[in-house]
């Protein structure tokens, strides 16, 4: 059986669509930055979470401790970085996520550690343009992102344990 020239056009855009998406060289910019953070207990990657996104003044969209753990900001505005601006962006959305997962079966008496996880997106908006453009990773964003990263994990390292 053979697929009518349209459809077999559309599959393979969708393949090399999601090629593009899922890697990180050749083709189109990753559209998440993502770093591990420290092994923490699932009441501390909250709590240590929290703290260092109100320094960054991000606004918590949620916080889910069912299976997983996983803080979620809202969308928030702040002021174009400096290569950012260079680049011709107006405006600039950003949105923080850190997710942990149980890092193995807790035996009774054990504390059960959180392997975590912190991905940042972002959003701009080009001068002259309505349009916002996902996942534009300016060197200085990275950096911005990592200065977050940094913050998290001290407090994740060097904070008092709550169990």
């Amino acid at each position: 059986m053979t697929l009518p020239r349209v459809r077999l056009g559309v599959v393979v855009g969708c393949f090399a669509s999601f090629a593009c998406a899922g890697g990180t060289t050749g083709g189109a910019a990753p559209e998440l930055y993502r770093h591990d953070l420290p092994n923490a207990t699932a009441n501390d990657l909250v709590r240590m979470t929290l703290k260092v996104l109100d320094q960054y003044t991000y606004e918590i969209e949620r916080v889910d401790e069912t299976t997983y753990v996983v803080v979620e900001t809202r969308w928030s505005g702040r002021y174009p970085l400096q290569d950012e601006i260079d680049a011709g962006v107006e405006e600039v959305l950003t949105k923080i996520i850190v997710r942990g997962r149980p890092r193995g079966r807790a035996s009774p008496g054990t504390v059960n550690l959180q392997v975590a996880t912190l991905t940042a997106e972002n959003r701009v908006r080009f001068q002259g343009s309505l349009d916002w453009v996902r996942g534009y990773m300016s060197p200085m964003f990275k950096e911005y992102v990592d200065e977050i990263v940094r913050g998290l994990s001290s407090e994740l390292d060097q904070g008092v344990r709550v169990f």
